[in-house]
């Protein structure tokens, strides 16, 4: 299978949910936010099996940034190989590898410290294959089981759950759709979703939309207190059915015949915690610049938590991949600064944005512009 027909076999898979002008990006957000329009974590598995590269760096063409030190760190995820563990595994776990370093690249590198280890306890979680729950949430994306994961940490209130189908932000840029996970959770078969005798929750809606919805049934509502027009609204199905489907699309109910088992899967994952931080740490340590001395220094400490291994890394290799993503930003301002076609206004944003990152390198960077600029990276390997 080459490489063209690997992509174009993935958009006509995701294009409905994807942007009109700009391929797999999210429509919702702005093109330059770069938020991937799903999870594309089993795709990009699937190609590392098959050991078609070429297929994952044209998908990053679109979804990645435009950085030539990107490029070239992406290829070591290529060609890095996880200790004691083989075959599809490891395939997926360099896949959240690449797709978290992705974000942190294209938005900022603090989110990694927690959504990384997350999402690869949520891996480690499914390798248990003789499981049935596990081989089926296995063919779901590790977003949507995050999704299952809060949901039941979040517990049910009246026997009702109120789904975080879009979760946080930094998985959000990692490739988490709400409308992709609500559909792969509903066929995981862990949700029932609740019928219009379902008691609607009455914090959900005001008595303005409620009247509004009655009206577009053709239903008038008397009621004056809220209560009591929930209590008009109950005795209206089809009215119960519009209030389910408008407002109630986060809202579902654990199914018993699969509950166990998910909170069975659920307390695996949490166990497998501390080996999804050692893995982060060895991931982190062999993505670094080796050929500068404060790298070197610097490794993992057995006898240090998690958060102060990770604090060492993120002062000398993440501070030195913001001061040189920052270098590549600083050398696009500085040429626009200095281009006589642009006019004034535009000369002067770039000069000021220019500055503002030489102050934050010398505010906060280990290493500041100046070194990156006396220490220029190799050319990336096409």
């Amino acid at each position: 299978m080459t490489s063209v027909t690997s992509l174009e076999r993935l958009w006509q898979q995701v294009r409905g949910w994807s942007h009109h002008d700009y391929p797999f990006l999210d429509p919702l957000y702005s093109p330059s936010t770069l938020m991937p329009a799903c999870d594309f974590t089993l795709w990009i598995r699937d190609r590392l099996l098959e050991g078609d590269f070429d297929s994952v760096r044209c998908l990053m063409s679109y979804i990645g940034p435009n950085s030539e030190l990107w490029y070239r760190q992406m290829e070591t995820f290529f060609s890095w190989e996880i200790p004691g563990h083989e075959g599809v595994l490891e395939a997926e776990l360099r896949a959240v590898m690449l797709l978290c370093y992705r974000y942190a690249w294209a938005h900022d590198f603090r989110h990694l410290a927690h959504d990384w280890p997350r999402l690869c306890r949520v891996v480690l979680a499914v390798g248990n294959k003789e499981n049935e729950w596990c081989v089926r949430i296995a063919a779901v994306p590790p977003t949507t089981r995050l999704v299952v994961c809060d949901s039941m940490c979040r517990g049910a209130k009246e026997g009702l759950l109120r789904i975080p189908w879009d979760l946080f932000y930094g998985d959000r840029c990692y490739g988490n759709n709400a409308a992709w996970n609500r559909s792969f959770a509903d066929w995981l078969g862990c949700y029932d979703l609740p019928t219009s005798a379902t008691p609607f929750p009455a914090s959900m809606v005001n008595m303005d939309d409620l009247r509004s919805l009655a009206a577009e049934c053709g239903i008038t509502l008397t009621a004056k207190k809220k209560s009591a027009l929930m209590a008009e609204a109950a005795t209206h199905e089809e009215l119960m059915l519009k209030l389910w489907q408008t407002k109630g699309i986060e809202i579902r109910r654990w199914a018993s015949r699969c509950e166990a088992d998910v909170c069975n899967w659920i307390k695996h994952a949490e166990e497998l915690l501390p080996a999804a931080q050692a893995l982060v740490l060895e991931a982190a340590q062999s993505l670094m610049w080796h050929d500068h001395p404060q790298c070197r220094r610097i490794r993992p400490k057995a006898e240090l938590s998690f958060e102060e291994n990770w604090k060492a890394l993120y002062e000398t290799h993440f501070g030195m991949a913001v001061a040189r993503r920052n270098y590549e930003q600083a050398r696009r301002y500085e040429e626009d600064a200095r281009t006589p076609r642009n006019d004034g206004l535009k000369r002067d944003v770039a000069m000021g944005m220019l500055n503002k990152l030489k102050q934050h390198e010398a505010d906060h960077g280990v290493l500041t512009l100046d070194v990156i600029i006396g220490n220029p990276p190799p050319p990336p390997k096409r």
